[in-house]
């Protein structure tokens, strides 16, 4: 196998075009004398595909030269593969490889039934006139198959094993089809000539059809046990399915899952080792060198090896020891990322290495022939684009076969992806990582993306070339919402916009490390503090300039920024764009060969939905359209009196410098049953009794005149000052929302939505009809619960084991003395309690026990003793928003 470090690129100036061998069609022979007995035949084959596909071998044999009376009838079919041409002289002949996976024979005769009976009786026995259908045979029951084409068994020759592949040489000259001699050993069957082992030949009737090409992977490619003569092994089989895009466009990526087993046998009957790859392909480009092919390039997170013999096991552990996370060991699935350096020198499947990024290119090339089932032909595989570009025809592999209806693309629109996914172990830059994300809520309806909910996502980050095993050196927790904010991408078929914001995010480290690159001002996130190993924080916004993130462990969506990106939900995995700041940048994503698929990992939990919105609602620091940061509280007491506080801060500094704005609202609510366009939401009114806004700088009070005069003349607000209003702002005088989600005063109309400890509403207008038809988008209003409590939900109403116990205790007890008492009033006429005597001499008993204890440890006083027991988070307030768990 070519090594990727010395393909030795040329750049082809003219176009390489693949001569079509023309082996397909229709041939039929009439009555002639057969070329391997006294006898005369009449032969029809028929042959479909390009470079592979279906043959059937129709041989009726008969013993005088009319062909009036018959012997024999067989029936061969089975498949044909293309194995290139004979030599650069001769066109016209091919190596090919024949399976027979069916023969039917019928014996005419005594003599022809006994014939077979001693070459291949196959575990039965023949009779004239009676057909039998084998489908393989008994080992060694079937030693002479020169009756249907194979050579006579010698030292070298094994002739035709049904069921399994066999070589030879198919010859097309002029308008006839000639066809060698089969033989199931490789070496033999590549060796036989044209015109002297030829077996059979017949005249073309019908001609090929024509081929086309096109860039549509889509589906199930199955490529059967071929000859391959590399890394020990004789033959191969595979099989390639693609989902994702039809149609050449760049940055069109979806998922692949690629499976190749190797075996020490033409036969594939003995393994040698397995691999398996899944994650990522998009086609790049067309290619010059090859006719109609694509430069198509692959992103696998991680490759599965499994050897299966003690010899392969031996051969991995010397030439691919892959550092020490985990050794080869016989039939056991190995899973590998990346290598250290120098610690791997094999080159798997498809000439891929383990020292490279997980990035790799190859040629495709889909060729379809009238009426037979589409091919497709890969080259090796290269580390860069550059060598697959200058491949040529001759690089070309053997071609694997479609299934029909197995392209499950395009995809609908609806995002069905409440549950969890998982991506077993991806190699990044910081590390090998597991990670698991788990979606609550609904999509709602798919055409208005309503869809929303809680995500929470959990990174379990190892060290490079771990493949995710052994311990990990850090863990990510992040719980926030996400919304779906419609399908209006043009980047991707099929995929949905999405929001997303984590709340908090529980970052530990256990390495010294990496903590120590995490409190590197430079390249890490301080966040405003400092990271130990063991130390939990938990980060909600970091301050200005405080988490540059070089390493790429946060990004967009996190520690308080919300994250905008698309989002393709695929049968049983899901996609997902890198996430960005901004909308425009994020809903115009593609998926990228780094976006690799999360697989379904557990069942949907929808949540817990209901109306019921009394308690304390927090808004972490968030961005807004109003080009402020702000946080906000909504409180909802058991009467329904309302108390939003809203608190805006310069952008992009993560609610850390001075108060820019102030907005208090006071007032009631009520809901008024669900909303007509949103699953689980209800309708909301809100009356608003006062707001008390402060604009502290000019550039809020300049925001606040645009967007809310709340007067026809001159503007009602102060710089420095806090104005209250009793009353709704005049007609078209607060019409803006950038900043205000209801308008000041009166009743308004909106809908809200609670999940557990989640809630969103809408924006709120004084229309009621506008209110209550509205659907969520991205500028509604998340909160979540001030005091989330450890253990069951709000909802659960069950006692622990604890409580349990105490009761039964308590009970036990009040029943004693209770029953002590009737009894003692019924003997003696007073109502004393049990066992008097017991209970009052208790309390001495209890200090004389006290001061037996403390003379058998020497203590003799308070003081002396003990050392002072320190609060170990004392030092650790909360401070650059983060707390110390």
């Amino acid at each position: 196998m070519l090594l990727c470090s010395s393909l030795v690129v040329v750049v082809f100036l003219t176009l390489q075009v693949f001569a079509d061998p023309q082996q397909c069609g229709l041939f039929d022979s009439q009555c002639q004398s057969s070329v391997s007995s006294n006898d005369y035949d009449e032969t029809a084959i028929t042959v479909t595909g390009y470079l592979t596909g279906a043959i059937n071998v129709i041989v009726s044999t008969f013993s005088d030269d009319t062909c009036k009376t018959p012997l024999l009838d067989i029936a061969l079919n089975g498949t044909w593969l293309d194995l290139g041409q004979l030599d650069a002289s001769d066109a016209s002949s091919r190596h090919w490889q024949v399976t027979y996976t069916q023969v039917t024979a019928t014996p005419h005769t005594e003599n022809a039934a006994n014939q077979l009976n001693t070459a291949c009786p196959c575990g039965g026995s023949w009779k004239p006139e009676t057909s039998r259908f084998l489908y393989t045979c008994p080992k060694g029951t079937c030693t002479d198959t020169s009756w249907m084409g194979g050579l006579h068994k010698t030292a070298s020759s094994k002739g035709i094993t049904i069921g399994a592949p066999a070589y030879g040489l198919s010859t097309v000259n002029g308008n006839n089809i000639s066809i060698s001699y089969l033989d199931a050993m490789y070496t033999t069957g590549m060796n036989l000539k044209p015109v002297v082992d030829v077996w059979t030949t017949s005249p073309r009737q019908e001609s090929c059809g024509n081929v086309t090409h096109d860039g549509n992977f889509c589906g199930m490619w199955n490529l059967g046990c071929s000859p391959n003569l590399v890394d020990n092994a004789v033959a191969s089989d595979s099989s390639l399915y693609y989902e994702g895009p039809t149609h050449d466009e760049l940055f069109m990526t979806g998922v692949f899952r690629q499976e190749d087993t190797y075996y020490s046998d033409s036969g594939c009957m003995n393994r040698l080792y397995s691999v398996v790859q899944k994650g990522t392909l998009g086609s790049i480009k067309s290619i010059k060198s090859i006719e109609g092919a694509r430069l198509i390039g692959t992103g696998a997170p991680f490759t599965l090896i499994t050897p299966h013999t003690k010899a392969t096991v031996e051969r991995f552990k010397e030439e691919c020891p892959c550092g020490s996370h985990s050794t080869w060991k016989m039939g056991e699935t190995r899973r590998i990322t990346s290598c250290p350096l120098n610690t791997c020198n094999f080159d798997w499947v498809n000439n891929i290495t383990f020292n490279t990024d997980g990035t790799y290119y190859r040629d495709l090339l889909k060729s379809t022939r009238d009426d037979s089932l589409p091919e497709l032909q890969s080259t090796f595989s290269a580390g860069n684009q550059i060598a697959p570009s200058a491949f040529t025809p001759a690089d070309l592999h053997h071609p694997y076969l479609f299934t029909p209806n197995t392209c499950k693309y395009p995809y609908d629109y609806v995002l069905d992806i409440c549950g969890k996914w998982k991506d077993t172990c991806s190699a990044e830059p910081i590390g090998d990582v597991v990670t698991t994300l788990t979606f609550t809520g609904s999509a709602g309806d798919a055409s208005q993306g309503t869809g929303t909910g809680t995500i929470a996502r959990q990174r379990n980050i190892f060290p490079v070339s771990s493949a995710c095993y052994g311990h990990a050196d850090m863990e990510i927790v992040e719980n926030g919402y996400w919304s779906d904010m419609g399908n209006q991408t043009t980047t991707i078929e099929g995929a949905r916009q999405i929001s997303v914001n984590y709340v908090y995010t529980l970052v530990s480290v256990f390495t010294d490390k990496l903590a120590a690159q995490f409190n590197n001002h430079y390249i890490g996130c301080p966040c405003g503090g400092l990271w130990g190993k063991d130390i939990p924080r938990i980060l909600t916004t970091c301050p200005p300039g405080t988490c540059p993130d070089k390493l790429g462990v946060f990004g967009a969506g996190a520690i308080g920024t919300p994250g905008y990106g698309i989002i393709r939900d695929q049968d049983l995995a899901i996609r997902m764009s890198s996430l960005h700041e901004k909308e425009e940048d994020g809903f115009t994503e593609y998926l990228q060969l780094s976006d690799f698929p999360l697989d379904y990992d557990g069942e949907c939990d929808p949540g817990t939905y209901n109306d019921d919105f009394v308690g304390d609602w927090l808004r972490t620091c968030s961005g807004d359209n109003s080009n402020y940061d702000f946080d906000a509280s909504f409180e909802i007491d058991s009467k329904s009196r309302i108390n939003l506080t809203m608190t805006f801060y310069q952008a992009d500094e993560g609610c850390h410098s001075d108060e820019q704005l102030s907005i208090v609202q006071i007032g009631k609510m009520k809901t008024h049953g669900p909303a007509p366009d949103v699953p689980h939401a209800s309708q909301m009114e809100m009356d608003i009794s006062s707001a008390t806004v402060t604009p502290y700088t000019q550039a809020a009070l300049n925001s606040l005149n645009q967007q809310c005069p709340c007067s026809v003349g001159a503007s009602i607000w102060t710089l420095g000052k806090s104005t209250t209003i009793n009353h709704a702002c005049p007609a078209n005088t607060c019409d803006g929302f950038d900043i205000l989600r209801t308008p000041f005063g009166g009743v308004t109309y909106g809908i809200a939505l609670r999940n557990g400890y989640f809630m969103r509403f809408s924006e709120f207008y004084r229309d009621q009809q506008a209110g209550y038809n509205q659907v969520f988008d991205n500028t509604d209003f998340y909160f979540v619960y001030k005091e989330i409590p450890v253990g069951p939900s709000p909802s659960s109403s069950k006692m622990s084991g604890g409580g349990v116990l105490l009761l039964i205790a308590f009970f036990g007890m009040l029943t004693y003395f209770l029953v002590g008492m009737a009894w003692n009033y019924k003997q003696s006429g007073v109502p004393v309690l049990p066992h008097v005597g017991f209970w009052k001499g208790l309390p001495s008993l209890i200090s004389d026990g006290w001061e037996f204890t403390k003379s058998k440890i020497g203590m003799s006083s308070r003081s002396g003793s003990y050392k002072n027991i320190v609060n170990p988070s004392s030092d650790q307030s909360s401070k650059g928003g983060y707390n110390t768990l």
